[in-house]
Parts: structure tokens; C-alpha cells; sequence
């Protein structure tokens, strides 16, 4: 059973619609591209999987900028306009150094993603790339220079 039931999820309703919003400002869906944001359901249920390890972190954070937007703004981060949650978040190194890593991660795992990118959504091996061959004698060189280290 890898799905996290609504209820045993380790955000609140409100913490996860706020992680889901600024996954959507690090990496917004491209019509350009046809590639989705990273609020995309199955990004940022990837992303909920990565960060679990990281949750009292994540939202003792969320907690804190939620308090600001009270105090400063007098709503929640997710009742603000873009530009003022973009500028609060900003102002938000912590978290975002804590989250842009799972975000990105989740984002460009996603096979979608990867496909856009012209990537296989698989490891390299063991089929591994095709590297064109270039011209050994170029190493002769460094193969006939004397050894720069101390040899026991």
C-alpha cells in the first residue's frame, strides 16, 4: 500500500494546498512546452513521498510564513496575490532551499517530463548510450609523461 490515505497525511489540508501552490511558482505548467507544473497531481504526489522525511521541518516552516501573512497581510499565503506570495517566499530562504530540492527532484522524475527532454525515463544501463569514438593517440601524452606521485 504506497498511497497515503487523505487522513494519515503528514500535512493539514491548508499545508498541503500552500506546498502545492509553491510548487506551482518554482515550476509553473508550460503551454509552450506542453509540460505541467510541478502542482501537477502526480509531481506533487511524488513530492509529498520525497519530502516525508523532512515533514516537522516543512511544517514548523509553513507554519512560520502563514503566521507572516496573518501578521503582515492580514490572510493566509494562499489568499495573497502572486506577486506578494512570490516576494514572501523570498523572503523564505530556508524553506525554499528545503523544498526546491524535492520539488525539482519530483519534477524531473516524472517520465512526462523526461520525454520533453528527450530522456528514457530508465536507468542508462544496462543497455548505456551509444558514445561515438573519438581518436586514443590523443591520450599518448599523458600516457608517456612521469608519474607525479609518490609511489610506497
Amino acid at each position: 500500500m504506497n498511497q497515503l490515505i487523505g487522513s494519515t497525511s503528514p500535512f493539514s489540508e491548508e499545508n498541503r494546498n500552500t506546498l502545492r501552490k509553491i510548487a506551482a511558482l518554482l515550476i509553473p505548467k508550460s503551454e509552450e512546452f506542453k509540460v505541467p507544473g510541478a502542482d501537477d497531481d502526480a509531481v506533487f504526489t511524488h513530492f509529498i513521498k520525497l519530502a516525508s522525511g523532512q515533514t516537522n521541518s516543512i511544517n514548523k516552516y509553513l507554519e512560520d510564513l502563514n503566521q507572516i501573512c496573518r501578521n503582515d497581510h492580514g490572510d493566509s499565503f494562499l489568499k495573497l496575490q502572486n506577486d506578494e506570495q512570490i516576494s514572501l517566499l523570498n523572503n523564505s530562504e530556508s524553506l525554499l532551499e528545503l523544498l526546491l530540492s524535492y520539488v525539482s527532484l519530483a519534477y524531473y522524475q516524472d517520465p512526462r517530463i523526461l520525454s520533453t527532454l528527450s530522456l528514457k525515463s530508465s536507468p542508462p544501463f544496462p543497455g548505456g548510450y551509444n558514445v561515438e569514438q573519438g581518436d586514443w593517440s590523443l591520450l599518448d601524452p599523458v600516457k608517456k609523461r612521469d608519474p607525479f606521485y609518490r609511489k610506497v
